[in-house]
Protein backbone atom coordinates (compact mmCIF):
# COMPACT_ATOMS: atom_id res chain seq x y z
CA UNK A 1 0.00 0.00 0.00
CA UNK A 2 2.83 2.42 0.87
CA UNK A 3 4.31 1.81 -2.58
CA UNK A 4 1.08 3.19 -4.06
CA UNK A 5 0.93 6.26 -1.81
CA UNK A 6 4.63 7.20 -1.74
CA UNK A 7 4.94 8.52 -5.32
CA UNK A 8 1.92 10.77 -4.79
CA UNK A 9 3.14 12.13 -1.45
CA UNK A 10 6.65 12.77 -2.75
CA UNK A 11 5.38 14.87 -5.67
CA UNK A 12 3.56 17.44 -3.54
CA UNK A 13 4.83 20.12 -1.17
CA UNK A 14 5.99 18.73 2.19
CA UNK A 15 3.47 20.82 4.18
CA UNK A 16 0.62 19.64 1.94
CA UNK A 17 1.73 16.00 2.33
CA UNK A 18 1.94 16.51 6.09
CA UNK A 19 -1.57 17.98 6.18
CA UNK A 20 -3.01 15.15 4.08
CA UNK A 21 -1.35 12.54 6.29
CA UNK A 22 -2.63 14.13 9.51
CA UNK A 23 -6.14 14.47 8.02
CA UNK A 24 -6.14 10.82 6.93
CA UNK A 25 -5.01 9.67 10.39
CA UNK A 26 -7.63 11.88 12.08
CA UNK A 27 -10.32 10.31 9.91
CA UNK A 28 -9.04 6.81 10.62
CA UNK A 29 -8.93 7.61 14.34
CA UNK A 30 -12.75 7.78 14.30
CA UNK A 31 -12.90 4.12 13.28
CA UNK A 32 -10.69 2.10 15.68
CA UNK A 33 -12.13 -1.11 14.27
CA UNK A 34 -10.00 -0.41 11.17
CA UNK A 35 -6.69 -0.27 13.07
CA UNK A 36 -6.00 -4.01 12.57
CA UNK A 37 -6.74 -3.64 8.85
CA UNK A 38 -4.29 -0.74 8.57
CA UNK A 39 -1.75 -2.77 10.53
CA UNK A 40 -2.03 -5.65 8.04
CA UNK A 41 -1.82 -3.33 5.01
CA UNK A 42 1.21 -1.36 6.14
CA UNK A 43 3.26 -3.70 8.33
CA UNK A 44 6.58 -4.79 6.89
CA UNK A 45 8.25 -7.59 8.81
CA UNK A 46 11.97 -8.13 8.47
CA UNK A 47 14.09 -9.35 11.39
CA UNK A 48 17.05 -7.23 10.27
CA UNK A 49 15.04 -4.10 11.09
CA UNK A 50 14.36 -5.13 14.69
CA UNK A 51 16.16 -3.01 17.29
CA UNK A 52 16.30 -3.13 21.07
CA UNK A 53 16.96 0.22 22.70
CA UNK A 54 17.07 0.54 26.48
CA UNK A 55 15.17 -2.73 26.87
CA UNK A 56 12.41 -1.81 24.40
CA UNK A 57 12.19 -3.82 21.18
CA UNK A 58 11.02 -2.12 18.01
CA UNK A 59 10.20 -4.53 15.18
CA UNK A 60 9.94 -1.86 12.52
CA UNK A 61 11.56 1.40 13.69
CA UNK A 62 11.29 4.63 11.73
CA UNK A 63 12.30 8.21 12.22
CA UNK A 64 9.76 11.03 12.31
CA UNK A 65 10.34 14.74 12.50
CA UNK A 66 9.96 16.04 16.05
CA UNK A 67 6.98 18.21 15.10
CA UNK A 68 5.12 15.65 13.02
CA UNK A 69 2.11 15.64 15.38
CA UNK A 70 2.92 18.80 17.33
CA UNK A 71 -0.76 19.44 18.10
CA UNK A 72 -1.34 15.85 19.32
CA UNK A 73 -4.13 15.34 16.81
CA UNK A 74 -3.50 11.67 16.07
CA UNK A 75 -2.01 10.37 19.32
CA UNK A 76 -4.34 7.34 19.32
CA UNK A 77 -2.41 5.99 16.34
CA UNK A 78 1.09 5.92 17.74
CA UNK A 79 0.61 2.58 19.52
CA UNK A 80 -1.09 1.06 16.50
CA UNK A 81 1.35 2.52 14.03
CA UNK A 82 4.57 1.66 15.85
CA UNK A 83 4.61 -1.58 13.91
CA UNK A 84 3.21 0.04 10.78
CA UNK A 85 5.45 3.07 10.38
Amino acid sequence: MYKLIKPFLFKIEPEKAHGLTIDALKTLQKFPVLFPVVDKLFTYKNPTLSQTIQGNTYDNPIGLAAGFDKSCEVQKHWNTLDSVL
